[in-house]
């Protein structure tokens, strides 16, 4: 099992890790984009900050996972991402 550290609100950081995954697993054939977080509470109630950040999270991210991992499937002419 591998670890990799990685602030997924952070653009950069992200395409960084996906890069250091693709370099330790040249033969990666599936992704899986997993990553969500809550903000429990009365629609009224939840800050606009904590709105951003479950977006940011939950849809951002997998728009730019996504767009990485599809890129390096299409490259090797193959590839899954399970979303």
């Amino acid at each position: 099992i591998h670890y990799y550290k990685c602030d997924l609100t952070d653009e950069k950081s992200s395409l960084e890790t996906f890069e250091n995954i693709k370099k330790d697993f040249p033969e990666i054939s599936y992704w899986f984009n997993n990553a969500g977080v809550a903000r429990l509470g009365k629609f009224l109630e939840v800050s606009q900050d904590d709105f951003n950040l479950v977006m940011k999270v939950n849809f951002d991210t997998q728009v730019i996972a996504t767009r990485f991992w599809l890129s390096y499937f299409e490259q090797k002419g193959k590839g899954t991402i399970i979303n």
